[in-house]
């Protein structure tokens, strides 16, 4: 079938394995239609997916070029394949989803433009995420994952895309890989949307950065499904931002504030001991720090032997912003234990009738307290 004039689909049409649909003008889906391609789409018309139409590629049918998805509209891949391609002369305001067990290779890197941009993983089988699709910018805004066998990025390669929407967790896990530098860095204000997915961002590399451009961010429960994370950072465009880590427990190989601040609800944040330990950060400050208005504690792991002292980078900002650091150094410790705290921005109940306080105190999490231990502890107001 091959046409010379504009064409308009607003119903439903299917290019059959063995037929050849040729664009010699533009073809336009509008709101409604559904075209499934099994065959061939030649020429050189333009595509149009208007919002509310489907473009469907069937088993091993790569995109030809010059395809516009507009907002609303949406791209499918469907079937076997695992070397889709969707060219750079491809704009993409819409959504891409691969489904079946449909994966990409190089030559699918459309234009990426808007807020509602997506990419989409809806497969039937594990799948695997690279940076054709993910490139580290020009991407798309929003990522949802909806596999339940899940979906891994690629192990070879680093995968670490910008997301200035939303990481949508619909079924299944997200799993960061091995690649050095992988992860996500999220800019918008709604950085994750959970359902029944979840994140695994156990890998050694695997990095998780927090970096709205303006206002503040929140991890809503059940977001991890490893409850460690290798790398978590802390970058606010603005100062005053805050991150906030609702009520799940999880276990942080390294936190980097680098700028703004960390907000616990109700689950603790624990610091492993492996060699990427601890806290890393230019300058702790009112700015720069750990808050805990939740039944949350800043916590580390301290190995049995260990006398290091480690800074918890704790305040709080009850009406006026205030860093009060806390700092633990064990001289003598015979066990392996958990030691975290919660700086609080009050008049501690047992001050008794004393005329003349300090507005601030802390509590102390120590699951264990077995063996041997004696440490000194010192803090700042």
């Amino acid at each position: 079938f091959k046409f010379s004039r504009p064409f308009i689909l607003t119903g439903t049409g299917t290019v059959a394995s063995s037929q050849t649909l040729t664009r010699n003008a533009a073809l336009t889906l509008n709101s409604g239609a559904t075209l499934t391609v099994n065959g061939t789409l030649a020429g050189t018309g333009t595509l149009t997916v208007k919002s509310g139409a489907v473009l469907i590629f069937g088993s091993g049918v790569n995109a030809p070029s010059n395809i516009t998805v507009e907002a609303g509209g949406e791209v499918r891949f469907i079937g076997t394949g695992a070397s889709t391609t969707f060219g750079s002369s491809n704009s993409v305001a819409g959504k891409i989803s691969l489904q079946g067990s449909r994966g990409t290779a190089t030559g699918f890197n459309p234009s990426w433009t808007g807020a509602s941009s997506t990419m989409e993983y809806a497969g039937s089988s594990a799948q695997t995420a690279s940076y054709y699709e993910l490139p580290s910018s020009g991407g798309p805004a929003n990522l949802i994952i909806n596999n339940a066998s899940g979906v891994t990025f690629n192990s070879s390669i680093s995968v670490s895309p910008t997301l200035s929407g939303t990481l949508t967790l619909t079924n299944g896990v997200l799993n960061f890989g091995n690649a050095s530098s992988s992860g996500i860095t999220f800019t918008g204000n709604t950085p994750i949307v959970r359902t029944n997915g979840s994140i695994n961002a156990s890998g050694t590399y695997a990095r998780l950065t927090f970096s709205a451009t303006s206002g503040n961010q929140t991890i809503p429960n059940g977001t991890f499904n490893n409850t460690t994370i290798t790398r978590f950072e802390v970058n606010m465009g603005s100062t005053t931002g805050t991150v906030t880590m609702n009520n799940q427990d999880v276990t942080l190989s390294q936190l980097k504030l680098t700028k703004g601040i960390l907000s616990l609800a109700a689950g603790n944040v624990i610091f492993g001991n492996t060699a990427a330990a601890g806290f890393s950060s230019g300058v702790f400050s009112t700015t720069n720090m750990v808050v805990t208005p939740g039944t949350g504690s800043l916590c580390y792991k301290f190995p049995a032997g260990s006398t290091t002292a480690v800074t918890f980078p704790l305040g709080e900002t009850t009406g006026t912003a205030e860093y009060t650091p806390l700092t633990l150094a064990f001289s003598d410790n015979s066990a392996e234990r958990v030691i975290g705290f919660k700086a609080i921005d009050g008049v501690y109940s047992n001050t008794g009738s004393v005329s003349h306080y300090i507005s601030r105190y802390f509590t102390m999490y120590a699951p264990t307290i077995s063996g041997s231990y004696e440490y000194t502890l010192s803090t700042k107001y």
